[in-house]
């Protein structure tokens, strides 16, 4: 049976997928008055991806770093892969390096945060 962590993690993944490759994807009109919204946009949807992933995969504790090392393993190749297929799949998107970073940047500050409050709950000192 597959658990319900694992199920949102999936769900959340085909959710990026879709927003990642689709043709104009809801919001993308939006008037944001700060410039690089999209980077904030890539760097939160990964940060929350890694958690997730660590979440589905730490069993039935809250949180543990092995779900943590393949929350940020599993975020970092998804966001990757998405830079990837957007320049090679999609006529109307384009692969942007600057895009990637901020995955990877979302999903590292996650991976810090989490693996702070792991210590923190297992009473090591920081």
């Amino acid at each position: 049976m597959v658990s319900v962590r694992i199920f949102l993690f999936i769900a959340y993944s085909l959710f990026l997928l879709w927003m990642s490759l689709s043709a104009a994807p809801p919001g993308g009109d939006l008037y944001w008055p700060w410039p690089h919204k999209d980077k904030v946009g890539h760097f939160l949807a990964y940060a929350l991806m890694t958690l997730l992933g660590a979440w589905a995969w730490s069993g039935r504790r809250a949180l543990t770093r092995r779900g943590l090392y393949t929350g940020l393993l599993i975020a970092a190749v998804f966001g990757g892969l998405m830079e990837i297929l957007q320049g090679t799949l999609t006529t109307h998107r384009h692969a942007e390096f600057a895009d990637f970073l901020a995955n990877l940047g979302g999903a590292l500050t996650a991976f810090a945060g989490g693996w702070w409050w792991v210590r923190r709950r297992n009473g090591v000192a920081s």
